[in-house]
């Protein structure tokens, strides 16, 4: 797998049309850092890849009501709330556990700016991530 992010590290901004979320994390604790990153897996020609997409709540909420049938985003929407309750520091969720396969979203026209995750300061493989900036 490559990192999606290092591919687009240059142009800082990129758009995504179609979006396959295997997991979605959630961690509404970290400051500076969105609540909610949807790990999202592609091909791009012939090589598989995957990034990591940074949401807020509001947004988490305005892509389940556009673009996922009742039935999902009931269960979906289930799970982020028995985590917000509980109040657990971090909180991941299979989508295939959950659905039975990869939350499909299509059409969604996201516009993403790339930022940079600190986890380890000195290490010398940077990661990244997109943050959601519109709709």
């Amino acid at each position: 797998m490559i990192d999606l992010g290092q591919v687009f590290f240059e142009q800082r901004q990129h758009f995504f049309n179609d979006l396959s979320v295997h997991q979605i994390i959630i961690n509404p604790n970290v400051k500076g850092y969105p609540p909610i990153f949807m790990l999202c897996k592609e091909v791009r020609g012939s090589k598989p890849c995957e990034y990591v997409l940074g949401t807020s709540f509001l947004q988490m909420n305005h892509l389940l009501m556009r673009k996922v049938e009742n039935h999902s985003r009931i269960l979906i929407a289930e799970r982020l709330a028995t985590a917000i309750i509980e109040h657990k520091k971090t909180e991941t969720i299979s989508m295939p556990e959950l659905l039975g396969k990869p939350l499909e979203l299509n059409a969604v026209d996201a516009t993403t700016r790339l930022r940079r995750f600190e986890s380890e300061p000195q290490s010398d493989k940077p990661l990244y991530f997109f943050q959601l900036t519109e709709m």
